[in-house]
């Protein structure tokens, strides 16, 4: 079931009446989970997303875009042949619900701070 995100701030994310902010969020179909915060997301973060096995990712980077995807995250990506779509944070969160709403299998790491 798709997560509920009701609050969007700075330092702080209200999903599914629990407030986030000292972690980051992965947001896919079948809900979401806290993961490590992080101003710079590699090839660790992205294996961790490709378990789900999406046709798109969407890298929150913060509200003021303050986090850094590695050039090796793109180059992967280009090899599986998945989209990469980064963005502050509050669009990636509006972006994740469109796609996942027609159907797409997207998968959004968020970073909660700038």
């Amino acid at each position: 079931m798709l997560p509920k995100v009701k609050k969007v701030e700075l330092g702080k994310i209200l999903v599914d009446d629990k407030m986030y902010g000292e972690m980051d969020l992965l947001l896919h179909a079948n809900g979401h989970e806290e993961i490590d915060k992080t101003h710079n997301i590699g090839l660790m973060d992205y294996e961790i997303m490709m378990l789900r096995d999406p046709k798109v990712l969407i890298f929150g980077l913060g509200f003021n875009n303050e986090a850094k995807l590695s050039r090796d995250v793109l180059a992967a990506a280009r090899r599986d042949k998945v989209e990469v779509i980064a963005m502050s944070s509050p669009d990636a969160i509006k972006k994740f619900f469109d796609l996942a709403r027609q159907r797409t299998n997207v998968v959004a790491r968020i970073h909660t701070t700038e």
